[in-house]
């Protein structure tokens, strides 16, 4: 095997090896996330910075997936997480609901969400975002137009400052193993990118002791260069 086709193999397997370990750790994680949804182990948000980021994932997925149709989005299976007793998601286009997940109580709480001109709004006017806490409460609201057609996301969860719920343990333990299996991971690619290339490397031989030629001058006892052998004075 010639040095040339020795660090092509080597750079193939530091470039594919990190991307096949990639995929089992995301491959694990979705299986783990499944497991979780299945089993109604449902993820209860604590506080209000949970909150907003599922509230924004949630939003993204509807915005950004099949309007007319939203139960057929990519990512619903992610909505199916969250806890359909703690919040309560309303898709609508314009005054229509298309889709609701969650409780449905929480619908009576939509009279304290302003309406959508008292929104902070961007991409002028094409977008408006509402946001507010208050005491165990927390409301989230956001406008999208397609089309001269007004979409509008709602979010609403209730009991955020809660008490031990018995899911918790579940999502910890998935937690714990899912980051100690990246950190394992990681510490398996590092070690094979750095030492396996080198089960393909076959060092030279150095010239055995006392195995002398003559130089181009002339001169006898003069070892041979080698440059993977050290050199005397």
């Amino acid at each position: 095997m010639t040095v040339k086709s020795r660090l092509l193999i080597s750079h193939l397997i530091m470039f594919i090896v990190p991307i096949f370990m990639a995929g089992i750790v995301t491959a694990v994680m979705l299986a783990g996330a499944l497991i979780l949804s299945r089993g109604n182990n449902y993820l209860y948000l604590e506080n209000i910075s949970k909150c907003t980021r599922a509230a924004e994932i949630s939003c993204h997925i509807f915005f950004h997936g099949n309007l007319e149709h939203p139960e057929n989005s990519a990512g619903r299976w992610l909505i199916s997480l969250l806890s359909p007793k703690q919040n309560l998601i309303l898709f609508t286009k314009g005054k229509d609901p298309i889709y609701t997940y969650g409780n449905k109580d929480y619908l009576a709480q939509l009279s304290r969400i302003p309406p959508d001109s008292g929104w902070e709004e961007r991409e002028n006017g094409r977008t408006g975002t509402y946001i507010r806490a208050e005491d165990e409460s927390f409301y989230y609201a956001r406008k999208m137009t397609r089309k001269d057609t007004p979409y509008y996301f709602y979010f609403i969860s209730n009991h955020v400052y809660r008490a031990y719920n018995p899911g918790d343990e579940a999502v910890e333990h998935l937690f714990e193993t899912t980051m100690w299996s990246i950190g394992g991971i990681i510490l398996l690619i590092i070690l094979l990118t750095s030492r396996f290339p080198f089960l393909f490397y076959d060092p030279p031989h150095c010239p055995a002791a006392g195995n002398t030629e003559a130089g181009r001058d002339g001169s006898a006892g003069r070892k041979p260069f080698h440059p993977a052998c050290p050199q005397g004075k």
